[in-house]
């Protein structure tokens, strides 16, 4: 994926002055530790510019801004760290991605962390984790990638990854806006 064109960001909307936007620079103010830490591992992790943008918009929303991944899903719910990931047993009796990944983490020697927690969704993707988020659903977000076009990209993790639906929330786009001002080069 290295050889691949410069990102198509004609999809995701210029940051313009916005309350949404100016919320998340306040946001990423007071959260600058964490975010730099998610940044760091997200550039690690995939090293195209439209898979950053994608995977920094989801975790801005998966995590209010805060990109801690400590953070607990708001009102006691389920969901945990970066990737909101959730406890429990999906109605087929497989486990969910919170018990995968404690066992990831137990099987590969590591500690929980942010950058962990970005490995994890990235051997879903495209590593030993495949047959646990689902083949079929890999190789889509995989074919996604290769389009080099960060909305088409998160609408796909949306769907194949954090399954929550096919419509990409505002607040990812808006995430993804701010992401694209500061990861892509000024002109």
């Amino acid at each position: 994926m290295a050889d691949m064109p410069p990102a198509n960001i004609s999809q995701v909307e210029q940051a313009k002055p916005s309350k949404a936007i100016e919320e998340i620079g306040d946001k990423l103010a007071k959260y600058k530790i964490n975010y730099n830490d998610v940044k760091v591992a997200v550039e690690e992790a995939f090293p195209t510019l439209a898979m950053q943008i994608a995977v920094l918009g989801h975790i801005g929303r998966e995590t209010d801004g805060t990109y801690d991944y400590k953070i607990k899903q708001y009102g006691g719910g389920p969901g945990r760290g970066l990737l909101q990931l959730e406890d429990g047993k999906y109605s087929n009796g497989v486990d969910k991605h919170f018990r995968n990944y404690n066992r990831w983490l137990t099987k590969n020697k590591l500690e929980d962390s942010a950058k962990s927690q970005v490995f994890y969704l990235k051997d879903n993707i495209m590593g030993s984790q495949r047959e646990y988020n689902g083949f079929g659903n890999s190789k889509k977000i995989v074919e996604s990638i290769k389009s080099n076009d960060p909305k088409l990209i998160a609408e796909t993790l949306q769907e194949r990854f954090f399954r929550s639906g096919k419509k990409l929330p505002q607040k990812t786009n808006d995430y993804m806006s701010f992401w694209t001002t500061i990861l892509t080069p000024a002109k």
